[in-house]
């Protein structure tokens, strides 16, 4: 599916990424299977299902940061509401060109 992707859409960085998260994935399927069938069995208050439980947890927490490591999730394209009027309230008056131009927009800066 990668390769069929322009060259410039995923670096070796994200294909190691996108390796590793394929990988959590398998993982994270085969202990959950494991946990269905000890339910089925009876099984789900054993201590063993509390270790593939535990296991399981840390497979998904990994597949979650490997996917934010790659901004493929919902909350790592948007901006937080709170983050909103906080940009607002602490955007400076002056573009970043423009206090390093020189000239009227820098003795603007020191007058603040």
């Amino acid at each position: 599916m990668i390769t069929a992707l322009p060259a410039h859409w995923v670096d070796p960085a994200g294909k190691l990424i996108l390796l590793r998260l394929a990988a959590q994935a398998a993982v994270a399927a085969r202990l959950e299977e494991q946990m269905r069938q000890m339910r089925a069995d009876g099984l789900d208050a054993s201590k063993e299902a509390k270790v593939l439980a535990a296991r399981h947890t840390l497979a998904a927490k990994s597949i979650a940061d490997l996917l934010g490591q790659l901004r493929a999730t919902p909350k790592s394209r948007t901006v937080p509401r709170a983050a909103g009027p906080r940009v607002l309230q602490g955007a400076p008056e002056l573009r970043p060109w423009e206090i390093k131009s020189g000239g009227k927009a820098e003795a603007q800066t020191e007058a603040n």
